[in-house]
């Protein structure tokens, strides 16, 4: 009694993508809500030399933060390759995803005050950015294949 369709590990999407488009719309909602404060006139900081300082702080904070969350990834993808079972690698992909989708909506949201506070432009195109790489973040199943490292992981929906 072999049944190949039992051998297939399977992944039920639906629970990835409402995660993704909850938090998808959140920043979205975040980076629309800070652009109409602006365009409407609501900046905290009216001076220019104080926004010139804190776009170079929030630049350099920016560069370091990258630096931090490469490595936080590494390690994380060495994590999750070095998991045994499929049920473990499942379980902590999700933790990952879950992480990944939370630092973007905190991001677009730093970006956005920042935005909102000095009236910078920048901000806005680095809160827009955000919004395309949660976009990129969307649970692609040849993504989510190649980071569990199976080829044979069947989804449902």
């Amino acid at each position: 009694n072999h049944f190949p369709c039992m051998d297939k590990l399977t992944i039920n999407l639906s629970a990835f993508r409402k995660k993704f488009i909850l938090f998808f719309l959140l920043v979205c909602l975040v980076v629309i809500a800070g652009y109409l404060l602006v365009l409407n006139g609501y900046t905290i900081l009216e001076s220019p030399e104080d926004t010139t300082e804190l776009r170079n702080i929030f630049i350099i904070v920016l560069i370091g933060l990258a630096l931090v969350a490469s490595w936080w990834k590494r390690n994380q993808k060495k994590k999750l390759v070095s998991t045994r079972t499929f049920s473990g690698k499942l379980s902590y992909y999700k933790r990952i995803y879950l992480s990944r989708l939370w630092w973007n909506l905190f991001s677009a949201s730093a970006a956005t005050f920042l935005f909102v506070l000095t009236g910078r432009f920048i901000f806005l195109y680095f809160a827009l950015f955000e919004v395309l790489i949660t976009a990129l973040s969307y649970p692609f199943e040849l993504v989510i294949k190649s980071d569990l490292g199976r080829e044979d992981i069947v989804f449902i929906n």
